[in-house]
């Protein structure tokens, strides 16, 4: 008797057992299933208000992008409307500058100004205008010494004396004298074509003591 009691409280306690795991799984698995529409309920909610978003940000990107494109393509409007006026500015002086018969003239007279001409390459050569007698040395006189100096020189289109280098001397005494003196020397310039020219000239200067 004392036996049969003591299985039947231990079946007891086993059945209780069982029923009180199976009843903690069943609540275990209704509590998750609760949470688990929750949680899905909202990443449906979630993931519609992005799609929403995903929908509607386009056109707005798009407006951005416009925006973009009109302000960097203003600046490159107003370049070029700011070139274009200045090339009508612009235009109508060169037009003036480049025609017409002056500035060719103007043209031609600088380039023959320029270069230096030979004598008998010109039309009408430079003439002494004012050409006094070079002063005879005057150690050179002490001494009786006679020479001749070959000299040569330009005279510009304003008729001065440029460039004076004498090729020849019989003595120093005479170099220095005739430098000082063809330098102070004045001719009317040669012509080429009606304009003044620059032109070379060599001359020979004889020092003696009999005249």
């Amino acid at each position: 008797m004392h036996i049969l009691s003591y299985w039947l409280l231990w079946i007891g306690r086993l059945a209780l057992a069982v029923v009180v795991s199976f009843l903690l799984f069943t609540g275990v698995s209704l509590l998750h299933a609760a949470v688990g529409l929750g949680s899905k309920s909202d990443k449906q909610q979630a993931l519609r208000i992005s799609a929403t978003d995903i929908v509607r940000k386009p056109p707005e990107e798009k407006k951005l992008v416009q925006q973009r494109i009109r302000q960097v393509q203003t600046p490159t409007n107003q370049g070029r409307s700011l070139e274009n006026q200045m090339t009508m500015r612009f235009a109508p002086d060169l037009d003036v500058d480049n025609s017409g018969e002056g500035a060719g003239v103007a043209l031609q007279k600088q380039e023959l100004s320029a270069e230096v001409f030979e004598q008998g390459q010109v039309d009408q050569d430079a003439s002494p205008d004012y050409t006094p007698p070079i002063p005879y040395p005057n150690r050179a006189a002490e001494q009786g010494i006679k020479g001749t100096v070959e000299v040569e020189f330009v005279v510009t289109h304003e008729g001065k004396i440029t460039d004076v280098q004498v090729t020849k001397s019989s003595s120093s005494l005479f170099t220095e004298a005739v430098k000082r003196g063809v330098a102070q020397w004045r001719f009317k310039p040669a012509k080429n074509k009606g304009i003044p020219v620059n032109q070379r000239f060599r001359q020979v200067i004889h020092f003696n003591l009999d005249q």
